[in-house]
This record gives structure tokens, C-alpha cells and sequence, in this order.
């Protein structure tokens, strides 16, 4: 999706920076948790008076904690390596949570973008 729209250099890093993101968990977690990036005071361990900066942080951290949480809660390896039976109904629900909500968005803007957009063209310069 990013080569449809970026040079191959900046869609390399922006997908190297996806994949960071999703690496992230813990520091958005924490983000939500204080209130903010700035501040925090050692007593509380929350922003005290949360600025504008902190308010956009702590939008886009749960945004993107959402969307991360929901495609790693539908992950069944966990009960089948405890032997528990996994039912057609969880299979389903991870189906639905990682290929249409984690491939899918990506894969229906890419789409989108490559059909507006002729990669092929030539650039006089």
C-alpha cells in the first residue's frame, strides 16, 4: 500500500515504522495511563495540567492500541498449545479481526490509492 502512493525508500520506512509501532505496546499503554508525554509528575505518575500536544498523544496512542489490541486478542495459539478446543466461532471472529481489520484498511486504501495513481508513468524532470 505505501509503494502505491511513496517512493520505495519512504515506503520502506514507513512500513519499517508500522512494524515499530506495533512493537510499541507497552509505551502506548503507558501514554493512555499517565495522560500525556509531557510533565508527569513523579508523585502522581500523571500529567498534571495535559496540553494540547498531550491531548493529540493520548488520541492517537488509544487509536492505535485498539487496533493493535484487537488483532492480537484473537490469536487462539494460546489455548491450543494448553489443549483447549478453539470453536468455529473463534476461528471466524480472528479471521474477521486480522485480515479484514489488520490486512484489510491497508489493503482497501492501497487499492484505492494505485487506482488513482499510475505507477508506471514517465516523470520528465
Amino acid at each position: 500500500m505505501a509503494a502505491s502512493f511513496l517512493s520505495f525508500p519512504v515506503a520502506a520506512f514507513f512500513s519499517l515504522a508500522l512494524l515499530f509501532v506495533g512493537f510499541c505496546h507497552g509505551t502506548l499503554e503507558q501514554i493512555v495511563y499517565e495522560g500525556g508525554i509531557t510533565g508527569v509528575d513523579s508523585s502522581t505518575g500523571k500529567t498534571g495540567s495535559p496540553s494540547l500536544a498531550d491531548k493529540a498523544a493520548v488520541s492517537a496512542a488509544q487509536g492505535m492500541l485498539f487496533v493493535i489490541n484487537s488483532i492480537s486478542d484473537s490469536f487462539p495459539v494460546d489455548n491450543l498449545s494448553d489443549g483447549r478446543m478453539i470453536t468455529w466461532r473463534q476461528t471466524f471472529q480472528g479471521i474477521l479481526q486480522i485480515v479484514m481489520l489488520g490486512g484489510g484498511v491497508f489493503a482497501c486504501s492501497g487499492m484505492i490509492i494505485f487506482t488513482k495513481r499510475e505507477l508506471a508513468t514517465a516523470k520528465s524532470f
